[in-house]
């Protein structure tokens, strides 16, 4: 009825709820919207020296849709309520599984992050170091495929990177400016965060090659690293992976050195070469002319695994930040973990 107060929802779920009761609901009162609006009640002043407010809530069903946001007015209609973005939470400490449900308004997909972000916190209740793995996939209406990605952080507050991490793969699609392929309309989506209370951190301390290499041969050489104490199996420190390396048979005899390295995941710059030869040309590949096509683009450009190791023989040591083309190299990775540090040993090329 006229008169009527009433709550605009955001986002509706187990956790976290985001409703507005004054005009504009969005920053600007940027027009055209979608927002469920449910029936409210105030249920009294709360009294403050600097600024009085009411105390309000949002009750039962949605019982329509604001369907233009703008700074004079909101104008909308009575209905069942607008369809909204299912967003699940599958949060997994050892074998404990919590599933937490979210809906979130069409046009406020920048919310999704603070929803990961403030869950996790929710649910793990204090701030103490640790190790998640979060696993997102999304769906789309214009897409044939979905489209997932991973991420893994260790630090004392996992709150920032879930959130940073999160905002990064939606706004791919859903900022406008960042996302020049194609309108992309989320129908779901679907995250699965698994804690562990390690520090799964690896250094890498040395690596051990055998006295002398013959080229046109497969060497193989052990890769030693030091996991974070809280991540010991087993008593033992130390872990040790074996990695081969193809040797060319026209590989100059002599001295080499063989290094062994990891993408350092606080350098923003790494496998950047800043090579200002305007000479130069660069293959960025072709722009994506569909959602389709973007999503293929955004699988190809995802991080490698942290947990990567490579080694490289050359004339001279190798560094993460190096650029490496035509040196013969090799890759294996230590699943699980977050590998850094980079170490470096002589080798003996012979006939």
């Amino acid at each position: 009825m006229a008169g009527d107060m009433i709550g605009v929802a955001i986002a509706t779920g187990d956790v976290v709820n985001a409703i507005g009761f004054g005009h504009p609901f969005s920053t600007y009162g940027d027009g055209k919207t979608s927002l469920p609006v449910y029936r409210a009640v105030v249920n009294g002043l709360v009294p403050n020296l600097q600024n009085t407010y009411k105390s309000v809530s949002a009750y039962g069903d949605p019982i329509g849709t604001v369907t233009k946001d703008l700074i004079p007015g909101i104008a909308g209609e009575i209905s069942e309520g607008p369809d909204t973005i299912p967003f699940n939470i599958k949060y997994q400490r050892g074998e404990n599984v919590i599933n937490k449900k979210h809906q979130v308004a069409y046009g406020y997909e920048w919310y999704i992050p603070i929803i990961a972000a403030v869950t996790q916190d929710a649910i793990r209740l204090e701030t103490s170091p640790t190790t998640v793995e979060v696993s997102i996939e999304l769906g789309f209406k214009e897409a044939q495929k979905n489209y997932t990605e991973t991420f893994i952080s260790a630090s004392e507050d996992t709150y920032i990177d879930v959130l940073f991490n999160t905002q990064s793969i939606i706004s791919a699609f859903t900022d406008r400016f960042i996302n020049e392929a194609e309108k992309a309309t989320l129908t779901s989506v679907d995250m699965t965060i698994t804690e562990k209370p390690q520090i799964m951190t690896a250094t890498i301390k040395e690596v051990i090659a055998p006295d002398e290499i013959v080229r046109g041969t497969t060497a193989t050489f052990t890769v030693v690293l030091l996991p974070h104490w809280t991540a010991v199996q087993d008593g033992e420190r130390k872990i040790e992976k074996q990695i081969t390396l193809d040797i060319p048979s026209d590989y100059p005899i002599g001295d080499a050195w063989i290094s062994v390295f990891s993408e350092d995941p606080d350098d923003f710059f790494f496998g950047f070469d800043f090579d200002f030869d305007i000479d130069t040309e660069f293959d960025f590949g072709s722009l994506p002319e569909n959602l389709d096509d973007l999503i293929e683009k955004l699988e190809a450009e995802q991080n490698d695994a942290p947990g990567l190791i490579t080694i490289v023989l050359s004339d001279e040591i190798v560094f993460p930040d190096d650029s490496i083309s035509d040196e013969p190299q090799n890759e294996i990775t230590l699943e699980g973990f977050i590998v850094t540090g980079s170490e470096s040993n002589s080798v003996d090329i012979t006939q």
